[in-house]
């Protein structure tokens, strides 16, 4: 057994874009939502919690645009992320971070949070069966339940 070097990465602008990024912002956006719960139990400040929700929202979006434009220049991209644990915790964060942003825009706007719930919801399908698939065809090893494993279902 040899061991193969990954093929190089194309130069260009987002094309390294890693998965890793999205736990970390899924988690920041549920922070937010939290400190937005937390204003009405807990008497907090509600204008800090718009603050954080707004600037995670930048963030989310920002990110999610980051690596639309990675798949955009090579699809294979996810297929490739979902061979490993970190690149499947940071495809399965990002498709729940959609959930999230939907959230956070539903009582600002539910004409704008609507679709992007319904968005979430036909990636999260897509996600589903290309995650079934690189387990199908994966080796016996990686088909274990592992945290990771709970974070791809449970958004449904």
């Amino acid at each position: 057994m040899a061991f193969k070097a990954p093929p190089p990465t194309p130069k260009g602008l987002w094309r390294r874009t890693p998965p890793a990024i999205f736990p970390a912002v899924m988690g920041l956006l549920g922070l937010g939502l939290g400190w937005g719960r937390g204003v009405g139990a807990f008497a907090l400040p509600p204008g800090f919690a718009d603050l954080v929700l707004g600037a995670v929202s930048a963030l989310a979006l920002f990110a999610l645009l980051t690596y639309v434009v990675k798949f955009m220049r090579r699809p294979a991209v996810v297929l490739e992320d979902l061979k490993i644990l970190p690149g499947r915790a940071g495809v399965s964060a990002a498709v729940l971070c959609l959930y999230l942003l939907a959230a956070v825009f539903g009582p600002i706007s539910p004409e704008q949070a609507r679709p992007l719930l319904l968005l979430g919801m036909a990636v999260h399908a897509a996600f589903t069966v290309a995650l079934i698939y690189v387990f199908a065809k994966g080796p016996p090893e990686q088909r274990r339940v592992t945290p990771v494993w709970h974070l791809s279902f449970t958004g449904w």
